[in-house]
C-alpha cells in the first residue's frame, strides 16, 4: 500500500466479470497510471506530490482477481485491462509507466493508441525480442541462484513446504531470491516482501502466472511496434539487471522515435528500489515534462 499521501482504492470491472483491484494518490491535471501496483505503489507513490496516480494490479496478480483459466492470462488480456483502467476513469490522455514485462505492455498499448498515451516511462523493461530475451543469462545470475539458501528453498518447495505454510513459505523464499533482482547483494534486504500475504503473489501462483505469459508472448518481436510510439519515452534501466538484459533497453530507446535512455550503474532489475532517490528525481522531471540529467539520446543502428 502506498504510504504518507491520502489514497482511495476499490475493484473496476474487467472482462466477463473479472475485477482489478486498484490505488489511487496525489492530484494533478495529469493521470499517470501504472500497472503492477503490488511492487510499485509504495516505492513511487512519491510521485503523487503533483500527479495523479492510479495504480492497479494486473489480473490474477496482488489484489485483483484470481483467473483460475489459463487462457485468461497473457498480453492480450493485459492490454485489454490498461484499456479497461483508461475507460474506468474516464482518460482521454495518460502518461503509462511499465516495469519489467509490462514495460512490453505499456509499450505495445502506446504503439496501439498513439492518441491515448502522453508520456511513457519503461523501468526495467523485459527485452524487446524473444531473441534477444531469451540468449540472455549473465554467469552472475546463476551464482546468485544457486546459494545455500536458495537451494534450500527449491528444495522445501518440492517437498510441498508451501502449502503447509504458504506465507511464511513466501517470505523465506523471497529472501533467498532477493539478490538476483538487485545488483548489490549487499542491498537485496531493500527487496520488499510484505505481498507474500497475498495468494497471488505466493511462489506456486507466480510460477504458473508466469507461465502462462511466456506461453501468451511465444516468440515476441515488439521492435517495429517501438517505432510507431508517438508519446515521448523515458526508458530506464540498471546496468547490472540480471533478469531483463540492459542491452534490451538499449534497443528499445533506440527504436522508439522521441524516446531517451537512462542507465543507472550499479542498479539491477529493481532499480526503484535500490537507487529510489535518482529514479524518483527523474521520473518526476519527465512527468513534469522535462527530461532528466542523464538521460540521452540513442542513435539508431545500421540495419544489416
Amino acid at each position: 500500500m502506498m504510504r504518507g499521501a491520502a489514497r482511495s482504492e476499490g475493484w473496476l470491472p474487467a472482462e466477463e466479470g473479472l475485477r482489478l483491484h486498484y490505488q489511487l494518490c496525489g492530484s494533478g491535471s495529469q493521470a499517470v497510471v501504472v500497472p503492477l501496483a503490488v511492487y510499485l505503489a509504495g516505492p513511487l507513490g512519491p510521485l503523487a506530490d503533483g500527479q495523479r496516480l492510479i495504480f492497479y494490479d494486473l489480473r490474477g496478480r496482488g489484489r485483483s482477481d484470481a483467473v483460475r483459466d489459463p487462457a485468461r492470462i497473457g498480453i492480450t488480456h493485459d492490454l485489454t485491462d490498461v484499456e479497461a483502467v483508461r475507460r474506468h476513469f474516464g482518460l482521454e490522455r495518460m502518461a503509462l509507466v511499465g516495469f519489467s514485462y509490462v514495460g512490453a505492455i505499456a509499450a505495445v498499448y502506446a504503439a496501439e493508441h498513439p492518441d491515448r498515451v502522453s508520456r511513457l516511462v519503461a523501468l526495467g523493461a523485459m527485452a524487446p525480442s524473444a531473441a534477444l530475451g531469451r540468449s540472455y543469462n549473465p554467469p552472475e545470475k546463476a551464482l546468485r541462484v544457486r546459494t545455500p539458501a536458495a537451494q534450500e528453498v527449491a528444495r522445501l518447495l518440492q517437498s510441498g513446504a508451501s502449502k503447509r505454510d504458504p506465507e511464511g513459505f513466501c517470505r523465506r523464499f523471497w529472501r533467498a531470491n532477493a539478490p538476483v533482482y538487485v545488483g548489490d547483494p549487499a542491498l537485496a534486504d531493500r527487496f520488499p516482501v510484505d505481498f507474500c500475504d497475498l495468494p497471488n503473489e505466493r511462489p506456486e501462483q507466480l510460477f504458473a502466472w508466469y507461465g502462462h505469459v511466456d506461453r501468451s508472448l511465444g516468440e515476441w518481436d515488439f521492435r517495429d511496434q517501438a517505432g510507431s510510439i508517438t508519446a515521448e519515452a523515458l526508458v530506464m534501466h540498471g546496468d547490472r539487471d540480471l533478469i531483463a538484459p540492459p542491452e534490451g533497453a538499449r534497443v528499445w530507446a533506440e527504436r522508439m522515435p522521441n524516446a531517451r535512455l537512462m542507465m543507472f550503474p550499479g542498479a539491477g532489475h529493481a532499480l526503484y528500489v535500490e537507487q529510489p532517490e535518482p529514479v524518483l528525481a527523474a521520473m518526476r522531471r519527465f512527468l513534469d515534462g522535462e527530461w532528466p540529467t542523464g538521460a540521452i539520446a540513442v542513435p539508431a543502428s545500421p540495419q544489416p
